[in-house]
């Protein structure tokens, strides 16, 4: 992982050292920013902000 890269709707903004552990500072296509634990982007978690991830559960939900 580097910084720029895109996953899922966050783009990795920098690398942030936290608890022994590696994080990253992300921003979501939305704009919002949050720091989110390398380990779970790497395991598909985390991969948008809450209010995006409720609407596309919502989209999901009306979809026919």
């Amino acid at each position: 992982m580097k910084a720029g890269d895109v996953i899922g709707k966050r783009t990795l903004v920098r690398r942030v050292e936290g608890r022994g552990r590696p994080y990253w500072l992300t921003r979501c296509a939305c704009g919002r920013e949050k720091v989110v634990r390398e380990h779970h982007l790497a395991n598909g978690l985390g991969l948008a902000c809450l209010p995006c991830a409720r609407k596309r559960q919502g989209e999901e939900r009306c979809a026919p």
